[in-house]
């Protein structure tokens, strides 16, 4: 795809005013106003107005000196686009001042409002706001629609936690100690702030502030929550990192979904194959609300920051970061003009391996029906059955089995991702092979794994991925999904929204020990993909139960030794969604 050469930033462009807005509770919330230049400086001067977009921060706003510095600026490419942008430290952090006992807590989201309120009624604003942002950023632009706000026009929420327990911090109950330590310890660092240097004003301090009120607004931080130990107690849903604490609670946008809906607004949700659990959320919430969305699923590292089709490595970015904000600015323009895209709700996917862009307004597409592959003798997937009256291959954990340090899940604290050759590490597993494929095949969907399972432990992960092995060797990762044992049972409680495989809680309530040598049926999701495997490679399903450089260990450094089932009355096997009239 031809691209146009991001211009090189100028600093008579664009302005920015730098401020304090205070909240219900006398908290001041650092607040940064990136104009076009000429911006209206008093109410009834006659200078021009802009719709705003509005950006709540976890990671500090942009000031000037940073805009002009970016190779490339998200903030001034839509004030190129005749927005204004409206940077927001949410408290606690930045030159904001109070603390946060909890992320994304209820107290944070009502500030939403307040600055919603603040905003609409300035002079450089037209009374219609926006919101979008990554990662953070987007699920605040999401948990703003709670409050239904008036001025509030359309949405873009990009790679977002629609479920951040199942999606993030605990992906089928398995503690994701990789983004927990490394996220913790970004967050303790913003946190402390710019060094006390008296001779120095910080580049984030608010206008007119010669750094008092920046080193009184840090000192607040010190009351912040310690994120490392409160994310190192996740075991259930509910409890660790999203429990009450000093009167305020987290908030799971899966959890608000009816709120969600009172105050749904157009929203251009983006999200990836290959970003830990973003594509996952993004289906659950097209199946869960009643709202009018339209979903971007491409193949890219969290924020679209690089391409990640595992086919094509190294491949340039596309679309390129500044066609990602022309897309959005669209979208924001068209709802502003009162014609939001159609149909209502739609998913706009890539199929990784080709590179082929599809749209639809049902998932999966309709051309999709599911095919089984069943674990066979000799380390075999095949199409039938077993008949065996009595079959199961064993295998010991390896505890040091690895996916590496730059994958799905580490790209969210901003990595690259690059799996590679996976037959080293498939050595290590348990594996099971397919035979090559005649002709090109297309998975769209969700795999569903089923295995009947006997351990020698009351506890353990169980990890599946789905691989695609070349004819010279070479293996190709797709997508994995696991499950925790100890969360295996049926969830008492009605589910959160519309998932895939067996409804599970992860709530202590349903929390059981395996029984020790006993076969159980263990059944979960595979996290979605849309991928073309070539003629001649082979499908492989990998076993594992552990990911040292991702999650917890939850035996204790011990090692289990399984029995995986293939019999007539056990059968273990995989449901693949394959696509029979896929967009070549």
């Amino acid at each position: 795809m031809p691209t146009e050469p991001t211009p090189t930033p100028r600093e008579d462009e664009f302005d920015v005013t730098s401020v304090h807005v205070p909240m219900r509770d006398g908290v001041r919330l650092a607040v940064s106003i990136l104009t076009p230049p000429g911006r209206s400086q008093a109410r009834g001067d006659g200078g021009a107005r802009w719709p705003a977009i509005i950006v709540f921060t976890r990671y500090g706003r942009a000031m000037k000196p940073a805009v002009l510095a970016a190779p490339f600026s998200e903030s001034l490419a839509f004030v190129r686009h005749g927005f204004t942008v409206v940077q927001v430290d949410v408290r606690g952090t930045g030159a904001s001042f109070g603390h946060r006992k909890v992320e994304k807590g209820r107290i944070e989201i009502e500030d939403y409002r307040e600055i919603f309120d603040w905003a609409a009624a300035e002079p450089w604003c037209d009374g219609r706001l926006l919101s979008t942002g990554v990662s953070y950023l987007g699920n605040a632009a999401e948990a703003s629609l709670v409050h239904d706000h008036p001025a509030l026009v359309a949405v873009a929420p990009r790679f977002t936690d629609f479920d951040i327990y199942e999606h993030l911090l605990a992906p089928g109950g398995m503690p994701n100690i990789s983004f927990a330590t490394a996220w913790s310890a970004i967050t303790a660092t913003l946190d402390k702030g710019a060094p006390a240097d008296v001779d120095a004003v910080p580049a984030n301090a608010v206008d007119g502030d010669d750094g008092t009120l920046y080193r009184a607004a840090v000192a607040e931080h010190a009351d912040n929550a310690d994120l490392a130990k409160r994310f190192a107690e996740i075991v259930y849903r509910g409890e660790g990192s999203a429990a009450a604490t000093g009167g305020d609670r987290a908030v799971n946008l899966c959890e608000a979904a009816r709120d969600l809906e009172r105050g749904a607004r157009p929203a251009f949700h983006w999200g990836s194959w290959m970003d830990a659990g973003t594509a996952a959320g993004l289906i659950a919430r097209f199946h869960s609300l009643d709202a009018p969305q339209r979903v971007k699923i491409g193949a890219w590292t969290h924020g679209a920051m690089q391409a990640a089709d595992p086919f094509h490595e190294g491949e340039p970015l596309a679309p390129t970061r500044q066609q990602q904000v022309d897309e959005i600015a669209r979208f924001f323009n068209d709802c502003l003009a009162g014609t939001p895209p159609l149909p209502r709700k739609s998913i706009e996917y890539v199929t990784m391996g080709s590179g082929v862009w599809s749209q639809t307004d049902v998932w999966p597409p309709r051309s999709v029906a599911s095919a089984r592959l069943y674990l066979a003798p000799g380390n075999s997937l095949a199409d039938t059955a077993p008949t065996n009256a009595e079959a199961a291959d064993t295998y010991t954990v390896d505890p040091t089995a690895t996916t590496g340090r730059l994958n799905r899940w580490t790209t969210q604290v901003g990595t690259d991702i690059h799996y590679g050759d996976r037959a080293p590490a498939d050595a290590r597993l348990l594996t099971y092979t397919a035979a090559p494929l005649a002709a090109p095949i297309t998975l769209t969907g969700t795999p569903l794994v089923t295995l009947h399972v006997a351990s020698s432990h009351a506890d353990g992960n169980f990890i599946a991925y789905l691989e695609a092995v070349a004819p010279d060797g070479l293996v190709v990762y797709l997508t994995e999904g696991g499950l925790r044992a100890l969360h295996r049972g049926p969830s008492s409680t009605p589910p959160l929204y519309v998932r895939p495989g067996p409804p599970r809680s992860f709530r202590r309530a349903d929390g059981a020990p395996l029984p020790i040598g006993t076969f159980v049926d263990l059944c979960f999701p595979l996290l979605p993909l849309s991928a073309r495997i070539p003629a001649g490679y082979a499908l492989r399903l990998a076993l594992s139960g552990a990911d040292e450089d991702i999650f917890a260990d939850v035996t204790h450094g011990e090692a289990p030794r399984w029995r995986v089932a293939r019999s007539i009355a056990r059968a273990s096997f995989i449901d693949l969604p394959v696509d029979h009239n896929p967009v070549e």
